[in-house]
């Protein structure tokens, strides 16, 4: 399952966790006694100007692409992550014939936050 994390604005949706290991005899580096996380990056979309839609009350986001069309993806310390947030695809008219229940955050590119079933998530995106 798709772990999906929110920090600040912004949506990140893990790929791996890990620990880098220094080279022998370099002590000290910042990184070498944290837990990194390699995650692709959701934003924040304003919809018909509002932040939140107006149908159902959540935020939308979408995966953020280069020109080229390939994913943007960050490192960052675990320390920054602050809450799961649980995604919901958000689905047009036509949709994707490979989409399953366990497919479904592979092939969207847009979800709405549901920041209905979390307290600390509603919290954090109200504030």
């Amino acid at each position: 399952m798709t772990q999906i994390m929110y920090i600040g604005h912004i949506v990140y949706e893990l790929q791996l966790i890990f620990q880098p290991i220094p080279l022998r005899g370099l002590q000290g580096i910042w990184w070498s006694t944290k837990f990194l996380v390699y995650a692709m990056r959701l934003d924040l979309v304003p919809v018909h100007g509002r932040d939140f839609d107006k149908v159902t009350g959540m935020r939308v986001v979408k995966r953020v692409t280069r020109a080229c069309g390939t994913l943007v993806g960050d490192v960052i310390p675990l320390s920054q992550l602050q809450v799961l947030a649980p995604l919901v695809p958000k689905f047009s008219k036509k949709t994707n014939s490979h989409f399953t229940a366990q497919t479904s955050s592979h092939y969207s590119s847009i979800f709405y936050v549901n920041h209905f079933c979390d307290r600390e998530l509603y919290y954090a995106l109200h504030s």
